[in-house]
């Protein structure tokens, strides 16, 4: 993977908007709902301005805090600097006195809650050693989530959530938003269906190791359901007071782009594992290109119109260990 800022296991582009975070109470508010509707009264969340011991005065990112207590009429407080520190919070309470949790393979099993909580033996003070906390890899989308439905990703989400992951990985979709930006820079749909791969190729194909499908074309239905879903995912995430870490232009298209721009800079990819080469050597667009810079504005612009302004955090991943 090539890092353009950060290091890490995804490689982020820094934009020049910023991230509209959700500031309120109203996602864990949900997640209680959801999870626990027969509790819905027992809990009280309040974001407020706790200590500070590893943060920064300069507008950057702080760890979070949160203090559990017991509230009034046997209900059960929980304040924090971040709606990620309440979702913290709640999960502390719930694993430490009532001994329920969401479970990977499980599911969730906050609803065994007994009716009656017990309150805590005392003050409790809690904080994150990190203040980002990034959660997902580029091919979990091919891997694992590949055919998820919403109610596994809403699933999924709560369980980050309460895991205090405030910078998820959010790849669904992405193939719609290429697709536009492909279209309006005169590839034709024919380019782009001979480029994309299925579904449980998806993630090698947007880092360059695989194009095109061999099981026919990845139908438009897919494609806009998908994008569908990455709208509610996103717009949850955004809610539960995540940054998502969103798509870039990755500088992978269609072999045909020297038909489209003859004077563009480009290279084609080597053969990959095995695969039949109109299966690999996929084409890389220059970075130093100006196509590139066209096309990668293209992108985001595209991207913040349909979630709107919700990250200033990019990932572009490019994985030559994986060819």
């Amino acid at each position: 993977m090539r890092f353009l800022r950060i290091a890490g296991a995804t490689a982020a582009v820094f934009a020049n908007f910023t991230a509209a975070a959700n500031v309120s109470t109203v996602g864990i508010e949900a997640l209680v709902q959801r999870r626990l509707p027969n509790h819905v009264n027992l809990f009280t969340f309040s974001l407020t301005t706790l200590p500070i011991s590893n943060g920064s005065a300069n507008g950057t990112q702080q760890n979070d805090h949160y203090i559990v207590c017991n509230g009034r009429n046997g209900t059960i407080d929980i304040s924090g600097n971040t709606p990620i520190a309440l979702a913290t919070g709640l999960r502390w309470y719930l694993s430490t006195y009532v001994h329920v949790d969401i479970y990977w393979f499980i599911g969730s099993r906050l609803h065994l809650a007994p009716q009656h909580l017990p309150p805590v033996n005392a003050t409790y003070y809690g904080s994150s050693i990190v203040p980002w906390r990034y959660h997902f890899n580029t091919v979990t989308f091919s891997y694992t989530t590949a055919f998820w439905t919403w109610e596994d990703w809403e699933l999924e989400l709560d369980w980050l959530a309460l895991r205090g992951v405030n910078l998820p990985l959010a790849w669904v979709g992405y193939e719609k938003i290429l697709l536009e930006v492909l279209l309006e820079a005169g590839f034709t749909e024919s380019d782009v269906a001979s480029f994309l791969s299925g579904p449980t190729f998806q993630a090698w194909n947007r880092f360059g190791n695989v194009q095109g499908s061999w099981g026919g074309d990845l139908p438009m239905s897919w494609i806009d359901g998908q994008f569908a879903l990455q709208k509610q995912i996103v717009a949850r995430m955004v809610e539960l007071g995540m940054t998502p870490v969103l798509p870039a232009f990755t500088g992978f298209v269609p072999a045909q782009i020297g038909q489209h721009y003859p004077n563009a800079s480009f290279v084609n990819g080597s053969q990959w594992n095995g695969f039949q080469p109109r299966y690999t050597n996929v084409t890389f667009l220059e970075p130093f290109d100006p196509l590139f810079t066209e096309l990668q504005a293209s992108f985001i612009t595209k991207q913040a119109a349909a979630y709107g302004n919700v990250s200033s955090i990019y990932t572009l991943d490019v994985c030559p260990a994986c060819s």
